[in-house]
């Protein structure tokens, strides 16, 4: 792909949304409380491993695969253009997971009180959850434009 215009939304969208984001939820943040439930992070965790088992499969079908369809994809130009925003995907889904389960365990109570496992000070907590945000959204729209790559490949073959 050209490096127009088209080429830099693709690749850098994600990630300057996600700081948008991310921005807004440091500014408001009383009104995103939701942030701070164990059960949010709970489904973001499940959500982010079936995003991640989804990407892999993909990956290993277009890799392994000996199909004839499979076989055009590779030939088409724009083949490494969607093995890069799956790996690209991958990574972010790996990351979100991993971030997920650590700041799940900040937010966790313990024996039914808000005294969380992880002492942090309001700060901290905020930064790590601004952080999570981010790397949720810099996922989701990566995860758009991988899909928006894909069908728009597959419909080329």
């Amino acid at each position: 792909m050209d490096k127009t215009i088209g080429y830099y939304l693709e690749k850098y969208s994600g990630f300057a949304i996600g700081i948008v984001f991310s921005c807004f939820v440091f500014s408001n943040w009383t009104e995103f409380s939701c942030l701070l439930l164990d059960k949010y992070y709970d489904i973001i965790i499940k959500l982010s491993a079936s995003i991640f088992g989804f990407f892999l499969t993909i990956l290993t079908l277009l890799i392994n695969s000996s199909n004839s369809t499979i076989t055009k994809l590779r030939n088409l130009k724009d083949f490494k253009r969607l093995i890069a925003f799956n790996r690209n995907a991958v990574f972010l889904c790996f990351a979100v997971i991993v971030y997920s389960i650590f700041v799940f365990l900040i937010v966790t109570p313990t024996n039914g009180a808000y005294i969380y496992k992880i002492n942090l000070d309001v700060i901290f907590l905020k930064i790590n959850i601004c952080l999570h945000a981010f790397l949720c959204i810099w996922c989701a729209i990566d995860t758009l434009v991988f899909l928006r790559v894909f069908y728009e490949i597959l419909s080329n073959v």
